[in-house]
């Protein structure tokens, strides 16, 4: 196990495919909506797939230049990092699925709720996984920087 996270570019790398050909042959003709309080936030699954997986692939370049210009991550940082990034990608379309069949075609009613609290759950954890990443990062950074001055 510990192998497989030395190299986390490939884990994102293969969720980005993984999470790219579920959506495009399973929901391309689906979109997201999103109720907020009275407004409704409508996002084609295809240009969502797109936005997710131009984000994951810059996450797995972060890896792979850190690797590449020698900055050694903390390991368990990664680990929390990946797993709160790739548990809600995979999560989503099958949240997506679940209420897809509860709310009907039709599911800017209100009883649907239970949707977008899970998607503002996943989207949360998300954001939060990044910031650990950039907290690694920037400890990682002057890490090497200070070892450079001495």
């Amino acid at each position: 196990m510990k192998s497989f996270f030395k190299k986390p570019y490939t884990i994102l790398w293969i969720c980005i495919i993984s999470f790219a050909v579920y959506r495009e042959f399973r929901l391309s003709k689906n979109d997201i909506v999103y109720n907020y309080y009275d407004t409704y936030f409508v996002i084609a699954q295809r240009h969502y797939t797109i936005l997710l997986a131009i984000v994951l692939f810059v996450i797995s370049l972060v890896y792979l230049f850190s690797e590449k210009l020698h900055i050694k991550l903390y390991p368990r940082l990664n680990i929390i990092h990946l797993t709160l990034t790739i548990i809600p990608t995979l999560a989503s379309p099958l949240i997506k699925l679940y209420y897809e069949k509860k709310c009907g075609e039709f599911p800017l009613f209100d009883y649907c709720d239970n949707l977008d609290f899970y998607t503002e759950i996943l989207v949360v954890s998300f954001l939060i996984a990044q910031l650990i990443l950039i907290v690694n990062l920037s400890v990682s950074i002057i890490k090497v920087i200070q070892r450079k001055i001495k």
